[in-house]
């Protein structure tokens, strides 16, 4: 079990943030806040946590990182866990995995009820093979499952999904969602439509407690690219600048995951934009006179930073960066020329992305849906590779469509 602080918050040790259970207690009273007005009676929110997965026919796992809907919801960070709120009385209930005896001897203590209802500071914890009787104790009129679609990725969420159910789609992912799945829900009333809006949007503003928990990720994200700056120098290799970022996180800010795979592209690499797969493993050897961007970010407890940094290894910036550095700082997304000196053809895509970047900002007013402001720098990117059929940047723009 995560450990508590002295001052019961969630936290990772001595010099590490602690997060006051309230934050998720806050969040679940929004929750049903909004949805008390949609006559949904005594219905209950059902969610389903993430599971580990095997690595294919080893005996390992790789490293669990919780679903996001679901943390935001209890702050829970282990593994086979559900979670039912009822609308009604915003009474919440977490329904823990019932460990085998040896499990101590693999895993460690075998935690009761009552300790994590302590910890998370919820009404009630039972085991989950108890779930479905207590269902059926409440006779719910209908079980809200998260079910929607992610417009930028257009991947489902994660539903609590139950045999027999198809998940929705997330539109900014497109990935599943989460939907909860046991068997025995082909006895409920199943309704996918009014949970997935409420929560996405409750997520889009940040409580007080989030926006702490937000500035510290930010912080040691920040922390950790100038640390990689600092250490990025010709003849290294990208994948060191990736091991100092990851190092840093963890080891100043105890940041175990990080918020997605590093992106550390020099070069021509930095022209890719999710460079750093399992395919091209950050490997490239740094030279003189490249440009470098590097993507990275940590992630506290579900809560994620996202930077990307440009920057001259040689600390020094010509006068022309010191124009374009300090127009450029919406995504903090980092291109560099190792030198310290852009070319002509870096100058020109520099500039590109820049004048896409502001279109993106331009972009953003009340009302507006996340994929217009996502299609506003394509659109600039788009119409700037027209101007010029056959240039670095057309070839670049090409890339990115394709």
């Amino acid at each position: 079990m995560a450990k508590l602080s002295p001052s019961g918050k969630l936290w990772m040790g001595q010099n590490t943030l602690e997060i006051p259970l309230e934050l998720f207690a806050l969040n679940r009273r929004r929750l049903v806040e909004r949805l008390s007005n949609r006559n949904l009676g005594n219905s209950i929110i059902l969610l389903q946590g993430g599971s580990e997965i095997q690595k294919y026919d080893q005996d390992n796992h790789h490293l669990f990182q919780q679903e996001s809907n679901f943390v935001w919801c209890f702050g829970v960070v282990e593994a086979d866990f559900f979670g039912a709120i009822e609308v009604e009385t915003g009474r919440s209930t977490l329904f823990m995995p019932r460990f085998a005896p040896d499990h101590a001897i693999w895993e460690g203590p075998i935690w009761s009820n009552e300790d994590f209802r302590q910890k998370y500071q919820v009404d009630e914890v039972m085991y989950v093979d108890e779930m479905l009787e207590f269902l059926n104790g409440k006779s719910p009129q209908s079980l809200l499952l998260l079910s929607g679609t992610n417009e930028m990725s257009g991947s489902p969420t994660f539903e609590a999904n139950f045999s027999g159910i198809e998940n929705g789609t997330n539109e900014m992912s497109g990935s599943p969602t989460f939907e909860a799945n046991f068997s025995g829900i082909e006895n409920f009333n199943i309704n996918r439509t009014d949970l997935y809006p409420e929560i996405i949007e409750l997520r889009t503003f940040k409580t007080d407690y989030e926006l702490d928990v937000m500035r510290y990720v930010i912080g040691i994200s920040e922390d950790a690219h100038k640390a990689v700056m600092t250490a990025t120098t010709p003849g290294s290799y990208e994948y060191q600048s990736e091991a100092q970022f990851l190092f840093y996180i963890y080891n100043n800010g105890g940041s175990r995951h990080a918020a997605y795979t590093s992106i550390c592209g020099s070069g021509p690499n930095s022209a890719i934009l999710h460079y750093g797969h399992a395919g091209s493993p950050n490997d490239r050897q740094i030279e003189d006179g490249d440009m470098c961007c590097y993507d990275m970010g940590a992630q506290y407890f579900g809560y994620a930073a996202d930077i990307t940094c440009s920057f001259p290894t040689n600390g020094v910036f010509t006068d022309d960066q010191k124009i374009i550095y300090n127009g450029y700082a919406a995504d903090i997304t980092c291109s560099f020329p190792t030198n310290g000196v852009f070319t002509d053809d870096q100058k020109i895509i520099y500039n590109t992305v820049l004048n896409a970047n502001r279109a993106a900002q331009a972009a953003c007013r009340p009302g507006v849906r996340l994929t217009e402001v996502y299609n506003a720098p394509l659109k600039r990117l788009a119409d700037r590779a027209s101007a010029s059929p056959k240039s670095t940047i057309w070839h670049c723009v090409r890339s990115c469509k394709d």
